[in-house]
């Protein structure tokens, strides 16, 4: 049996879905927090034994990742935000823990050793020519020593919107979506990340060189909150701004405080770049396109805005996962005959 996994290690959260080629339509997602730091020794066991599963030894050293590196790291920001990211220990660390969760809950779910991994991992558009093929070399060499005996991985690069675009092209099995002919169709994808929104545009199978490209991410709107919290001395932290962010409101001091206002605010500016973005990328195109994909954790905020210009927008069913959901299709259709 084989295994399709879509990787999206994002700024915010890295974000997981899997399936089996003898199961392919019932996938299954996971997702943590893009923080990392050193271990500390814990005296409660009940701490130490929950910490364990988000500790990940490297080059001799542990580490804590996800809610354990938030919550003993006392995290008031979202690790690695540098555009060199995929050749440092903190990606290294991502990466690691993911497969593991992936690995673990793969032969929990089945009850047996699947035999191959197809694992997708993506990279933002402005920098996938100059480190796809680095991050294909890193991603092998950090997780095929954690293979089972027998075991064998496939790690294939991709640009981060062709995640979006692939959701669409495939059924949730990996066949082909008879819903469209994409050979004769014209796609725009717009991608916002955590790090950078990317752009793609498509022209039947081809992908127009000079559509493509990134700008900020959805960073933008986090900086912007925070200080906003600051202003009216509310909770500042990582997980408050992100609450505030998720649900437009905020519980301080047992009261549950609206910040629906600060939030479409905090998100106006990223709004405008994106969308100026876009219509410069896609251009005269714009019109004669089937349609355009939003999808990315920021996709929600932003989408109503977006659709005001670009009103064949469409958004994922699931926008936060909806690169992984992509890379997963892509890999099961690669099981396909």
């Amino acid at each position: 049996m084989k295994i399709s996994v879509g990787m999206d290690i994002g700024h915010s959260a890295p974000k997981l879905v899997w399936a089996t080629s003898t199961n392919p339509a019932q996938h299954y997602q996971d997702l943590f927090l893009t923080v990392v730091c050193p271990a500390i020794p814990l005296s409660d066991e009940g701490t130490r034994r929950r910490a364990a599963r988000e500790t990940v030894n490297l080059n001799g050293r542990d580490y804590f990742y996800g809610e354990t590196a938030v919550k003993q790291g006392r995290a008031q920001s979202y690790s690695g935000q540098d555009k060199d990211w995929i050749f440092t220990d903190t990606h290294d660390v991502l990466v690691i823990g993911a497969f593991r969760r992936v690995a673990e809950a793969v032969e929990t779910t089945i009850g047996y050793v699947p035999n191959h991994y197809e694992l997708i991992v993506g990279l933002p558009q402005a920098w996938y020519d100059t480190q796809r093929r680095e991050l294909k070399s890193r991603v092998t060499q950090l997780v095929e020593p954690m293979l089972r005996s027998g075991q064998t991985v496939n790690v294939r690069a991709q640009s981060q919107p062709n995640g979006p675009l692939q959701e669409m092209i495939f059924l949730s099995d990996g066949r082909v979506n008879p819903a469209h002919d994409f050979d004769n169709e014209r796609w725009g994808v717009i991608e916002v990340g955590q790090g950078t929104s990317d752009f793609i545009l498509t022209d039947g199978p081809d992908f127009i060189e000079a559509a493509s490209g990134s700008c900020v991410g959805f960073a933008a709107v986090y900086e912007r909150m925070t200080a906003i919290l600051q202003s009216k001395n509310l909770p500042s932290d990582l997980g408050s701004v992100d609450r505030a962010i998720r649900n437009g409101a905020l519980t301080a001091y047992g009261k549950q405080i609206d910040l629906a206002s600060e939030l479409r605010e905090s998100s106006e500016q990223l709004l405008y770049v994106v969308r100026d973005e876009a219509q410069r990328r896609f251009g005269e195109a714009t019109s004669s396109l089937n349609g355009v994909i939003v999808a990315g954790g920021g996709a929600q905020l932003l989408f109503p805005g977006l659709r005001e210009v670009f009103p064949h927008a469409v958004m994922s069913p699931a926008p936060r996962f909806s690169v992984s959901e992509g890379f997963c299709r892509y890999g099961l259709s690669r099981f396909n005959p």
